[in-house]
């Protein structure tokens, strides 16, 4: 049975409208942990940590090579405010910043807030099956 709200948890996952795969990051045993001691109301945050704590934002958000990195910074922060403010706030000085870097950081932040919009989704969908296997 268990292996059956895996599956359906992976499915959920792999229909999610993300640029994260969460289902590459997630050993079953995480997923059965969040299902078995998680409530739904935490089901969000649980996987959000479990996320970080893989740097899963940090490595998908990473963009290799000048050109596409002057390019992603083109089209999404021409000015360089947002992403001059979040190297700022990493701690990040002019003299070790690069294109690579602040596309990099602002992408990384674009996925965590592109996840956390999908927080009453996911909980949303615990709930259901919390609630599914209490009937069950």
């Amino acid at each position: 049975m268990k292996t059956n709200v895996i599956n359906e948890v992976r499915e959920f996952f792999k229909d999610l409208s993300t640029d994260i795969c969460v289902n590459d990051h997630l050993t079953d045993e995480d997923i059965e942990n969040v299902i078995d001691n998680v409530t739904h109301e935490d089901a969000y945050d649980a996987i959000e940590s479990l996320l970080n704590d893989n740097g899963v934002f940090e490595s998908e958000g990473e963009i290799i090579y000048s050109t596409k990195a002057i390019n992603f910074l083109a089209e999404h922060d021409a000015s360089l405010n947002r992403s001059l403010k979040i190297a700022e706030e990493y701690g990040y000085t002019p003299s070790n910043l690069d294109s690579e870097i602040l596309a990099t950081l602002l992408y990384t932040e674009m996925l965590k807030e592109e996840f956390q919009g999908l927080r009453a989704e996911i909980n949303d969908f615990f709930n259901e099956l919390e609630y599914n296997e209490e009937e069950e």
